[in-house]
């Protein structure tokens, strides 16, 4: 009898990285409370610290990865950016510092960057970007091939 790990449901959403939710919160609660606290012009620096994790607390709580076999999408609440995998021309590599993010471009001319360490079940989604650029013979560069492939088997992201 074949189980739910031997046939993986093909789509998926995905929250943002629940790390940087906690920190942001964290921050909010913590800049926020000195803000209350402090006297004169360090009260503001502090209300505009707790304002800028406010911004970022939002931002990390509304974004998502919506995958599918035709389709990769980041949504950060109404705001909405994805490829089409039937036209998958090209996946790349970039790394800025501990980031590792996977560029994908289809044949519309609409590219989608996927930051490796913000999304979960990497497990799931990074095969169906392999295959949707095998399929349609896309370029893949070698950096991104070996962190999407070491990162699928690992289950958590791999920054060559």
């Amino acid at each position: 009898m074949l189980s739910r790990k031997d046939c993986p449901d093909p789509s998926g959403d995905v929250f943002g990285a629940g790390g940087e939710v906690f920190a942001a919160g964290t921050g909010v609660l913590l800049f926020g409370a000195l803000a209350l606290t402090q006297p004169g012009a360090w009260r503001e620096v502090f209300a505009a610290a707790a304002l800028a994790c406010l911004l970022w607390l939002a931002y990390s709580a509304v974004l998502r990865l919506h995958y599918g076999p035709d389709r990769f999408t980041v949504t950060a609440g109404p705001w909405r950016r994805g490829v089409d995998l039937h036209r998958l021309t090209q996946v790349s590599y970039r790394r800025s510092g501990r980031s590792a993010v996977v560029v994908l471009r289809d044949a519309t001319g609409a590219s989608l960057p996927v930051d490796l360490r913000r999304f979960g079940s990497i497990a799931q989604w990074a095969p169906l970007i392999l295959a949707a650029a095998e399929r349609t013979h896309a370029r893949v560069d070698p950096a991104a091939r070996t962190a999407l492939e070491r990162s699928a088997r690992a289950e958590r992201p791999y920054l060559p």
